[in-house]
């Protein structure tokens, strides 16, 4: 039985993502294309589509075509909501993130509203 929950835990670490935004880590491990299970054990799932701030003078066709990308909509000439055929989306905003002409990628979390 124990060698049986060090698998279990040991295949969610080597399956677990760091993601990082302005200057804060998550820790997430994967369970199913775009859900995984955070810090404090609860389920958190990623839409296809992300948010993507661009840098000044940087024109988004050259983003778009970099990364296979698809406008949902734009908010401003900077800031777009995109979407990505891509199956790990997280990995995929962690890129972009790093590109020097984005100023951000952020993840589209789907939410449940809870009533009281």
């Amino acid at each position: 039985m124990k060698y049986f929950l060090f698998i279990i835990i040991f295949c969610n670490i080597l399956n677990a993502q760091n993601y990082t935004f302005k200057n804060k880590t998550f820790y997430l491990a994967k369970v199913r294309d775009n859900i995984y299970i955070n810090e404090h054990n609860k389920e958190v799932k990623l839409k296809k589509n992300f948010f993507i701030k661009i840098k000044e003078n940087i024109g988004i066709k050259y983003i778009l075509n970099t990364y296979s990308l698809t406008i949902i909509k734009a908010y401003s000439k900077q800031l777009y909501l995109v979407q990505s055929d891509d199956i790990n989306i997280l990995n995929l905003i962690q890129q972009i993130n790093n590109d020097i002409n984005i100023v951000y990628a952020y993840p589209n979390f789907y939410k449940k509203l809870e009533v009281r």
